[in-house]
């Protein structure tokens, strides 16, 4: 029952763990204070608070047998009790005083911990493997792993080292309360006070309850350790989100039919003294495809991130129609909205779900999901796997198939397609493609942005001249705006890029 209670309660407090992760801004996944409070939570909390409960039972349990011999001991002579309590409770403090430095200490070097663990990850992990060997990065990896993992070792030993000193004495102090109390009860026999019976029973009682009082301690002690890493617990479930988030307010306007409107929005990311976007004012016609270019850094994933409102600009408006997007329901712009990030995830789970989680409730038609397949130019090779859209992707499960990387693209295309969204955001769609390959996908792209509003950013020029409009972003402002003729015709920041970029091809 005890183990079935454990496994419950570990699932409960991860579930509990899972949902508050999900719940928070992106925000605090780029903060290393955070990742420091999510480490040390998820360390303790899935049996911490177990033991909490146990602690308790045990504590009862030990306090009322305590009570009992105690009165039993008072009896005989007051001093008996006092000298047991001289026997058990330094070494009760000792404990509470060296879990909670030890608590600080791990506090302190959490970010080395974690650090550790990445390093172990790198090791280890399929992701880093290739350029682990080939680069001969294994030593280096293995020596800071090494090294941040003797600090760590050494710093707890002291503190380990510290305590058992201390305790050999709380032992020895332990031991003379011990024997001054035998000496009491041996001279009271030796003298007839105590008959042999009462011998045997004030030695089994001043036993017992030396035991069971250091056990009451022991369960304190732990219980007040247990009660610090709960702390842990309690600041990532306090986490607060400063980003609005809208549970119910204005529906998403549909059809749009002004367009998406940016008014002087500025943002800068938690933490950072640099701003990401400076003064962005844009409008985005209904049903048309604009495309946003310039060099990396320039803020085209960061605008991406605002308009799918994971964050919310600093200063300005984002419109979408007259309605300002604060005060749009989330889950109403995560349903109108759908997205291709440049850094796509790649789920090793079966194409019909890499496919589906673009529209979760959707997963099981079998004909949308083709229609997605098509649309992004993978569905042949869907049908050329042994179990088609039922085949396990990736590397990590038995029975599985590996893709190229600009298959995954393709694949997290077909996702985006298939949330089937009035408006979608394609940020590098085909950065990982061959050019026939990005040629056929873009041969239907009127098909499959008919009636959407479409968001393009690409370094492709092949791509963005297919735009209807065009936004050029320099230094996280919008420095050039028009059609790709007009553009050129201005020859500036666009035009130079764009003869660059064909200049490569003659």
């Amino acid at each position: 029952m005890r183990e079935y209670q454990s496994q419950l309660f570990s699932d409960h407090m991860y579930e509990l763990l899972h949902k508050k992760a999900v719940s928070l801004d992106l925000g605090f996944f780029e903060n290393p204070d955070y990742h420091n409070i999510f480490f040390r939570a998820l360390q303790d909390s899935p049996y911490r608070p177990l033991k909490i409960v146990n602690n308790l039972f045990y504590i009862v349990q030990y306090l009322l047998a305590v009570i009992i011999l105690s009165v039993l001991l008072i009896s005989l002579h007051w001093s008996i009790a006092i000298a047991l309590l001289a026997a058990t409770v330094p070494g009760g403090l000792l404990k509470i005083y060296y879990a909670n430095k030890q608590y600080n200490w791990q506090k302190e070097n959490t970010q080395k911990e974690r650090k550790a663990y990445y390093f172990s990850r790198i090791l280890t992990g399929d992701v880093f493997a290739k350029e682990l060997r080939l680069f001969g990065l294994e030593k280096y990896f293995s020596e800071h792993f090494t090294s941040l993992r003797t600090d760590l070792r050494t710093g707890k030993l002291k503190i380990v080292a510290q305590k058992t000193l201390f305790e050999s004495f709380a032992q020895i102090l332990s031991a003379l309360a011990i024997f001054i109390t035998y000496g009491i009860v041996a001279y009271k026999s030796v003298y007839g006070t105590l008959t042999t019976g009462d011998l045997v029973m004030y030695f089994m009682a001043m036993q017992r309850g030396t035991s069971y009082f250091k056990e009451l301690l022991n369960s304190f002690s732990s219980l007040y350790e247990d009660n610090l890493y709960i702390s842990n617990l309690n600041t990532f479930l306090g986490l607060k989100n400063k980003r609005t988030v809208t549970a119910a307010a204005e529906p998403f306007p549909e059809p749009i039919t002004s367009g998406i409107i940016l008014n002087n929005v500025s943002f800068r990311y938690p933490g950072s003294t640099r701003e990401a976007l400076r003064n962005i004012t844009m409008h985005i016609e209904p049903d048309t495809t604009i495309a946003l270019v310039g060099d990396n850094g320039a803020g085209k994933t960061t605008l991406v991130k605002l308009l799918c409102h994971l964050y919310e600009a600093d200063t300005g408006e984002i419109l979408i129609d007259d309605t300002n997007i604060n005060n749009i329901a989330d889950t109403a712009i995560k349903s109108h909205i759908s997205v291709l990030f440049q850094d796509y995830v790649l789920y090793h789970l079966t194409v019909r779900e890499n496919i589906g989680f673009g529209n979760i409730d959707a997963m099981h038609r079998d004909e949308r999901i083709q229609q997605a397949a098509i649309k992004a130019g993978i569905d042949d090779l869907v049908a050329s796997l042994k179990k088609g859209y039922e085949t396990i992707l990736g590397k990590l499960f038995d029975n599985s198939e590996e893709l190229s990387i600009g298959e995954w693209q393709k694949l997290a295309m077909a996702r985006a397609f298939f949330k089937n969204a009035p408006v979608i955001i394609l940020d590098e769609p085909t950065s990982a493609l061959d050019p026939q390959a990005e040629h056929e996908v873009f041969k239907q792209f009127g098909e499959i942005t008919k009636g959407k509003t479409s968001i393009i950013v690409s370094h492709r020029f092949s791509t963005v001249k297919m735009a209807d409009y065009i936004y050029v972003l320099e230094k996280e402002t919008i420095t050039e705006h028009g059609t790709h003729d007009s553009l050129m015709q201005l020859n500036g920041k666009y035009a130079r890029m764009f003869k660059l970029h064909a200049s490569n091809y003659i």
